[in-house]
């Protein structure tokens, strides 16, 4: 597997607390990105797929607390 200079970015700002975003074109590795990651994380995760209509509906509602509801106690939000 090559190693992405990504990936060390990512990893490294974890732990800041922060929004991290990745973007890119369709099938660029954005998703293999993020499977690398998740290993490596120190707590719970959701997982959520903007194609999947359920994971959308989820979303819809952009409102803090619906958030909240959706998150629960995972430490971390993919998308």
């Amino acid at each position: 597997m090559i190693d992405r200079i990504a990936l060390n970015k990512i990893t490294s700002k974890l732990s800041r607390h922060r929004a991290i975003i990745i973007y890119g074109p369709r099938q660029c590795g954005k998703t293999t990105l993020l499977r690398m990651i998740t290993p490596q994380l120190d707590g719970d995760y959701l997982w959520l797929n903007g194609d999947d209509h359920a994971d959308a509906a989820l979303l819809s509602d952009s409102s803090s607390e619906r958030l909240k509801r959706v998150i629960g106690t995972n430490k971390y939000l993919i998308i």
